[in-house]
């Protein structure tokens, strides 16, 4: 791979303003603190189909100068720009490949595989790393070699910035609350020890949705956690995403994952988890939150307040269940007034 000190990034194909596009590469000293060489980091980029946003997310990587990159991509077998554009930074790029794949997962998977790194990172094709981000986990890696490494994430969309996700206190106790509670911890913010990585094996390919959740909960039970103290990665907000494409299927498989860790916790807590995990359900499908419309149903709402009360008998009591059971019974029209 050519030197980045030698050889300048070609033009952007649709160059924005600002970061990636219009500035030069980062360079970095050879060494980190005295003579402390810089750790070797691998960064995997999955894609398909992807190529509306790849470019800014191959850039933002090989603008950070960082002098120990391995970057990989691995491509689905994409039919739009997206080879196109990976073969224009193929001189930088450590490794890639465009094939049918089993999926998301799978790619990171055959991705991490060929990771050499000290620490290894996923960055999506429709996100991006601020600058200095790989210099900044490298610091931080100095400093706690064996840790989980987070950051913080800034969400955006075509409109502006919607917000930063801060993170901390990111524990298996905190994951394990229902979402809108747990979203203290956001994937594209996380660096991780290779050798942490591997005791923890591959992503479970039977997860589309949710395992990404999955690999740090298993993470947190070989490793403690570090936090970067600064944003790290940009998380795109659009209708393609697949989180937001498929949101029931999204929500439906966090709370499956959820599940399967609530050995994680103590008993009594686990039964009261599980039970509003099926409230929560049964929410999405009497829709509690304007982007729930789509997904009404009311068989599978009582499904899931049957089982909300089996696990605890006791959660018909809670006012959740009462307005719930108000959505249930009420036909729509009445519901701003009947709860």
């Amino acid at each position: 791979m050519p030197s980045k000190a030698t050889l300048a990034l070609p033009s952007a194909q649709h160059a924005g303003v600002g970061w990636p596009w219009q500035e030069g590469i980062h360079h970095l000293a050879d060494m980190l603190l005295g003579d402390a060489p810089w750790p070797r980091i691998t960064v995997v980029t999955p894609s398909y189909n992807q190529g509306e946003y790849i470019e800014e997310t191959i850039r933002s990587v090989l603008l950070q100068g960082y002098p120990n990159l391995e970057y990989i991509i691995m491509d689905g077998g994409s039919s739009d720009q997206t080879v196109e554009i990976i073969r224009k930074y193929e001189a930088w790029i450590s490794h890639w490949e465009s094939e049918k794949d089993r999926g998301q997962t799978h790619a990171i998977n055959k991705g991490f595989a060929l990771a050499t790194g000290d620490i290894v990172a996923w960055i999506n094709s429709d996100d991006s790393y601020f600058p200095d981000t790989l210099k900044n986990v490298a610091l931080a890696f100095h400093q706690h070699p064996g840790a989980i490494l987070l950051g913080d994430v800034e969400e955006f969309n075509e409109h502006g910035v919607i917000g930063i996700q801060h993170l901390h206190h990111v524990s298996a106790e905190a994951l394990l609350k229902p979402m809108g509670d747990s979203w203290m911890w956001h994937q594209p913010g996380t660096f991780v020890p290779n050798s942490v990585q591997k005791q923890v094996g591959a992503l479970d390919e039977s997860l589309h949705y949710a395992f990404d959740k999955d690999w740090m909960f298993r993470l947190m039970e070989h490793a403690p956690v570090a936090y970067v103290g600064t944003a790290l990665a940009r998380f795109r907000v659009h209708a393609g995403a697949k989180t937001q494409a498929d949101l029931d299927k999204t929500i439906r498989e966090i709370y499956q994952v959820n599940r399967r860790h609530l050995g994680l916790t103590d008993s009594a807590r686990a039964r009261r988890l599980r039970a509003i995990y099926h409230l929560r359900l049964a929410g999405l499908y009497l829709c509690e939150h304007e982007d729930y419309a789509p997904f009404f149903d009311r068989r599978r709402a009582a499904v899931e307040l049957c089982k909300s009360l089996f696990v605890r008998p006791g959660t018909v009591f809670g006012t959740n269940s009462r307005r719930l059971l108000r959505r249930l019974l009420l036909p729509k029209s009445r519901w701003r007034s009947g709860g």
